[in-house]
């Protein structure tokens, strides 16, 4: 198998063999100038890469993700092409992990989508403390919103903790 190291500043992506430690591949960034924010997401032999403009902050928190692209990892010139929407799949992505799974048969998903999961530091007087967000970014309308979860309303100790997506095996047996 093999691990990725996203350097989320330049948005370069180094494919190192898992069983030899050795680089197997470097996939240079695409043509963006450099992001506030980047994920990468893995999918089989696809890799997708989510770039929010450094611009798109002065239009608040309701803008998300401003480019989706993907890339055949296993290809022999790989090349990031840039993307208007992922069909049936969901992303999920957080500040360490990125995964892509189809939608249907989960009446609660949305297809053309990426979820995404962020922390906000609130500070008063007497302590600072992480408000959690969870949002959806549709592709199709270039439109986010926040998902209504218990997760929204809580706020936690700051403790260096980020939060994660964690999805069971859909295997039962």
């Amino acid at each position: 198998g093999e691990f990725f190291v996203f350097e989320e500043d330049v948005c370069r992506t180094t494919i190192v063999a898992a069983l030899t430690l050795a680089i197997a591949a470097v996939i240079p960034a695409p043509a963006v100038e450099l992001p506030s924010e980047a994920r990468i997401a893995v999918a089989g032999d696809e890799l997708f890469l989510l770039v929010k403009s450094k611009w798109m902050y002065l239009f608040g928190d309701d803008i998300d993700f401003s480019k989706v692209f993907r890339v055949d990892h296993r290809s022999v010139d790989s090349a990031w092409q840039e993307l208007t929407g992922i069909g049936g799949r969901a992303l999920f992505v957080d500040s360490l992990h990125g995964f892509a799974m189809e939608t249907a048969g989960f009446e609660n998903l949305e297809g053309n989508t990426i979820y995404s999961v962020t922390t906000k530091e609130v500070n008063d007087r007497r302590s600072t403390t992480v408000k959690y967000s969870v949002s959806v970014f549709s592709l199709e309308h270039r439109s986010s919103k926040k998902l209504a979860c218990r997760l929204n309303k809580l706020e936690m100790a700051l403790r260096g903790e980020t939060p994660s997506w964690i999805i069971p095996s859909l295997n039962e047996g």
